[in-house]
C-alpha cells in the first residue's frame, strides 16, 4: 500500500464524523473544527505514549522489547498523524517540505 492509498482508505474508520448530542456543550458546535483537531492531536499523543510505555517496560522489567506491541501502537500513531493532516488540511509532502526548510534554517543551510 502506498501513502496515497492509505490516506484514501484511512477515513473509512474515522470515528470523529459524529453528530453531537443535543445536550452537548455549546463549545463543540461553535468550535467544531477545532474540536476535531483537538481530538486528532489527543489521539496522536495518547498512542505515542502507549508506544513509549511499551518500550519503558523493557527497561523497568528488564525484558526484551515487545516489538509487536510497539508496532501496533506506532501503526495507531500513523493513523492519528494522518487524521491530523486531514483535520489541519495539510499533506505529508507539504509538512515534509516545511520541516526540511525549518531544519535547514535552524542549522544555517540553504536549499
Amino acid at each position: 500500500m502506498n501513502i496515497q492509498e492509505y490516506r484514501d482508505w484511512r477515513p473509512t474508520y474515522s470515528s470523529y464524523n459524529v453528530v453531537f448530542p443535543e445536550d452537548a456543550p455549546p463549545v463543540r458546535e461553535v468550535f467544531h473544527d477545532e474540536f476535531r483537531q483537538f481530538l486528532a492531536l489527543s489521539g496522536l499523543s495518547c498512542e505515542a505514549s502507549e508506544a513509549q510505555a511499551a518500550m519503558h517496560k523493557t527497561f523497568r522489567k528488564g525484558i526484551k522489547p515487545d516489538y509487536s506491541k510497539i508496532k501496533d501502537e506506532l501503526s495507531d500513531v500513523w493513523w492519528y498523524f494522518n487524521m491530523c493532516l486531514d483535520e489541519f488540511g495539510w499533506t505529508l509532502e507539504e509538512l515534509s517540505q516545511y520541516n526540511k526548510e525549518k531544519l535547514d534554517e535552524r542549522h544555517g543551510k540553504t536549499s
